[in-house]
């Protein structure tokens, strides 16, 4: 199992190294694009990390 992690760990590292060489899809910078101007068109619309964390934490304790 080390092994293994030590495996997807270094070809991770391969990948990062080469960044601008890993194709983005369309879609996924349209994507972008959109969730960028919905938060600038509304910037308090969404929750901080905090509540959605405590909102899950109370979910999975009610479960």
């Amino acid at each position: 199992m080390n092994e293994q992690i030590e495996y997807v760990q270094a070809l991770w590292e391969r990948i990062a190294a080469r960044e601008d060489d890993v194709p983005v899809p369309e879609w996924h910078s349209a994507e972008l694009g959109r969730r960028l101007a919905n938060y600038e068109a509304a910037p308090d619309a969404g929750r901080s990390w905090g509540e959605v964390e405590a909102d899950l934490r109370a979910s999975l304790a009610t479960g």
